[in-house]
């Protein structure tokens, strides 16, 4: 297992910052997961921790000895890392068992040394008695065994993982999470996941790093990411969230305010120093509900529906801002388009107000 320091560290290319002045501590066998949009640095990130970029400044410590900064890059064979990649970089031409001791075999470990990691790393990884097998004639979830496998064969400190589900099917890659929550569980490795799928980050990740542009937007458990994010990017890029103008009314008692939406009256949830006036709202789906006219609900019009097996996606209008969508999911009948229902806020989120400068 390795602590892992990142402190501002910064890669460049064409000019351009691809990682920008990024700190962050990760602790002996946490899981984090890397998760943004498409070119926000997290994959290049994970090539400077493996050591195939280097750094135009900051440093990366491994258990507290520099592994890589401008003036010095430790090799990556040098580094004590496994990675597991989404192609699964599998040789044809081998069986199993030579895929998976293959980097041992380089490193000149004795054959029984080698023949009793990989029949321990296939037992790990649920592939016992697969050592003889061509790689051929496995599944890709098994492919992806193997990948695993080979990594824990060589007894990493570190595990780097660049988005190792995403050549599978969603059943398949609904197993394969709970796969790779046993081989965290069992290996305690430190692992660092990179992912663009926000359901696999929630599912593996004690901690779950946002980035965009190069930079950390938020690192926080997937459960308070997800019910308090920090920003509108965060916001908007987890969980469906859509923002909304309010305005606050009162101070914060035990972690709730009174707002006005739209026109409406309600009480979401805030920082103990949210202060009155306009404010930005977080509403997710599950926070809004359908409820009886008048009382504590606001008019709405049905602008459009979508079916989505389990439930509809329905998106409506306020009618004190018409210009305006809302989403939310429902069960059982859809509502018709143009229909006026009455819609509860059943929870919400105020984002903080970011600092001048």
């Amino acid at each position: 297992m390795a602590d892992v320091s990142l402190r501002g560290v910064r890669r460049e290319a064409g000019g351009r910052a691809i990682v920008d002045d990024l700190s962050l501590e990760i602790a002996h066998g946490e899981c984090l997961a890397l998760l943004g949009p498409s070119g926000c640095g997290k994959t290049t990130l994970l090539r400077l921790l493996a050591g195939f970029e280097t750094l135009h400044a900051g440093e990366i410590m491994f258990d507290g000895k520099i592994v890589a900064a401008p003036e010095r890059q430790l090799a990556p064979e040098e580094r004590r890392v496994g990675m597991v990649f989404q192609s699964y970089a599998l040789w044809p031409h081998l069986d199993v068992a030579g895929n998976v001791g293959y980097a041992l075999k380089v490193q000149k470990l004795p054959k029984p040394e080698r023949e009793k990691r990989v029949a321990e790393a296939l037992e790990t990884v649920g592939l016992p008695g697969f050592d003889k097998r061509r790689v051929q004639s496995l599944s890709g979830g098994q492919r992806q065994r193997v990948a695993l496998a080979r990594c824990l064969a060589m007894r990493p400190r570190l595990v780097l993982l660049d988005e190792p589900l995403a050549n599978l099917d969603a059943h398949l890659r609904e197993t394969m999470i709970d796969e790779f929550r046993r081989f965290h569980a069992a290996s305690g490795a430190t692992l660092i996941y990179v992912t663009h799928d926000q359901a696999e980050a929630m599912a593996l990740a004690d901690r779950i790093a946002v980035m965009d542009n190069g930079r950390l937007r938020q690192v926080d458990t997937p459960d308070r990411l997800y019910q308090e994010p920090c920003d509108a990017m965060v916001a908007q890029f987890l969980g469906q969230g859509q923002l909304a103008p309010v305005t606050v009314h009162g101070p914060v008692e035990n972690g709730w305010v009174d707002v006005e939406l739209f026109g409406h009256r309600t009480r979401m949830r805030a920082r103990p120093d949210c202060a009155p006036g306009p404010a930005q709202a977080c509403l997710r789906p599950g926070d809004l509900v359908f409820a009886e006219e008048g009382g504590a609900s606001m008019p709405v019009t049905i602008v459009s529906t979508r079916f989505e097996g389990g439930s509809t996606l329905v998106r409506v209008a306020p009618e004190a801002a018409p210009e305006t969508t809302l989403n939310l999911r429902v069960g059982g009948r859809a509502p018709m388009i143009g229909e006026r229902r009455s819609l509860a806020i059943s929870d919400g989120w105020l984002l903080p107000v970011a600092s001048p400068g």
